[in-house]
């Protein structure tokens, strides 16, 4: 005998379109929140990156392990083609980061990978064997503004002060 009324059996075409539309929904919200927690962790990440710099050039010029005097730079920090590089100086040099860093890897202290997006200017700061910020020229610097973490374009990150 055959049943007047037959089972349902799975979801119907409309049950399944609605999930689709919600699951669609949260993918594309999920990835637009990610992509800004990303951007932050660079941020964060850089930002790190450059307190440590600035933090083992200091040391390492305090240390003054080349012998300089007066306020040559006995430590440097150069930001350049994505890496954040400390330098120190050698036996009675100055420390050098005008170069394209490629040559004297001995004074290379240690190195940073900086996100593509990412910039910090400015792109070099000298330490003298105090541990003070000077110019190129040998004059200690009193920094009115502070070194600038960039994601591409627009200012974020926290002043790091000296």
């Amino acid at each position: 005998m055959v049943s007047q009324y037959s089972s349902q059996n799975g979801y119907s075409l409309i049950e399944i379109m609605v999930v689709i539309v919600i699951v669609a929904i949260l993918a594309v919200l999920g990835t637009s929140l990610s992509r800004g927690w990303i951007d932050q962790a660079e941020l964060n990440k850089a930002n790190a990156a450059l307190q440590s710099a600035v933090n083992l050039a200091r040391a390492a010029a305090l240390r003054n392990g080349g012998g300089v005097t007066g306020n040559t730079a006995a430590a440097c920090i150069k930001f350049y083609q994505k890496e954040l590089t400390v330098r120190v100086a050698k036996e009675s040099e100055k420390a050098v980061c005008d170069d394209d860093l490629s040559s004297d890897e001995e004074e290379v202290i240690h190195q940073f990978d900086i996100a593509e997006k990412i910039t910090i200017e400015p792109s070099i700061i000298l330490f003298n064997s105090k541990a003070q910020v000077v110019d190129s020229d040998k004059n200690i610097v009193n920094l009115s503004s502070m070194p600038t973490i960039k994601y591409s374009g627009s200012v974020a990150g926290e002043d790091y002060a000296f």
